[in-house]
């Protein structure tokens, strides 16, 4: 196994940035949907939400993706 495919998992990085971007897009409106009361102040913080799971999942692949699927399963568990 070389460096690339343990660093950037086996899809690539920017799948893994592109596929990051649409779940944590998804996972940022789940959390920002009932508190936040304000348009941009949601849409904002979804953003951030999307962004950073974007990168991470860039970066370091089926690590992140284990990271997200465990917020995932708990988020699912508390709703």
């Amino acid at each position: 196994m070389k460096r690339h495919d343990y660093t950037y998992g086996s899809l690539g990085g920017w799948l893994n940035f592109s596929l990051g971007l649409v779940v944590g897009g998804g996972m940022g409106a789940w959390v920002c949907w009932g508190p936040i009361d304000t348009r941009w102040l949601f849409i904002a913080l979804t953003a951030t939400i999307a962004l950073i799971v974007a990168t991470c999942c860039g970066l370091w692949g089926n690590a992140a993706w284990e990271k997200v699927s465990g917020v995932l399963s708990v988020m699912a568990d508390i709703w």
